[in-house]
């Protein structure tokens, strides 16, 4: 029992408004130092629990596809692409 009581608790910290916001704030710095370090593209990997990273790396332009025979989620940010959609903005 006492092991169900952590994990919950631990859920609801992943999923509370505070957490989400740090793991918008992470997931910018990542694609900020991404396009200083000129890197192509970004790939991340993010549990299919985790949905409140997949909507995160979706708002911040990566594009999000399931994996379900590795029990997954992959995402990828093409920040070439992301620049030029910035220049075409501006």
């Amino acid at each position: 029992m006492a092991g169900n009581v952590g994990h919950t608790i631990l859920w609801n910290l992943i999923w509370s408004p505070f957490w989400r916001t740090v793991h918008a704030v992470l997931v910018q710095q990542v694609v900020e130092i991404g396009h200083q370090e000129k890197l192509g593209k970004i790939p991340a990997e993010i549990i299919v629990e985790n949905v409140v990273m997949q909507r995160v790396c979706k708002k911040l332009g990566f594009h999000v596809y399931r994996e379900p025979q590795h029990g997954r989620v992959s995402a990828e940010l093409s920040l070439s692409e992301q620049a030029a959609k910035w220049a075409g903005s501006r």
